[in-house]
């Protein structure tokens, strides 16, 4: 058998484009802004003590570990690609929650109910996004295949 069929074999293909942009679309959008934006508030806020440990956690913890699976999945790690699936449906369903109790609780301006709407859809949207790109068969087999080990 030819080395070189060999090496076609167990090379890792190329990154394609979708992992580039979503996992740095991810990162910075879904970690990096919003754990600095809560940064600022936590900051600025004279009342440290009114912020509860799991606020802080979830608030700046989950875009942080959000900003780091982005980063392996960016990688190629296929256990990044998963984490970050996981944390990305943890977090849009959490403010996808958040917008619906604030539009139940019905103490909204009409322009607040179009904009807590609109984040809804924007949850649902951005996950479907990832999880049909990421779970695609082309984009797996990019995370599956092992990198090309030069000795």
């Amino acid at each position: 058998m030819n080395t070189l069929d060999s090496e076609d074999q167990t090379q890792r293909p190329d990154r394609p484009i979708g992992v580039s942009i979503l996992s740095i679309w991810d990162g910075v959008s879904v970690g990096v802004i919003p754990a600095l934006r809560m940064g600022i508030m936590i900051a600025s806020n004279p009342n440290l003590e009114e912020i509860s440990i799991l606020t802080l956690c979830v608030s700046i913890g989950l875009p942080i570990t959000i900003v780091t699976a982005a980063m392996g999945t960016y990688r190629g790690s296929d256990t990044a690609r998963l984490s970050l699936l996981i944390l990305l449906t943890i977090y849009f369903g959490l403010n996808a929650f958040q917008n619906v109790i604030l539009l139940v609780s019905g103490g909204l301006t009409p322009e607040d109910q179009v904009r807590n709407s609109a984040g809804i859809i924007g949850a649902i949207l951005t996950v479907g996004i990832n999880l049909w790109y990421f779970l695609r068969p082309n984009t797996i087999s990019f995370f599956r295949r092992p990198v090309e080990s030069r000795d």
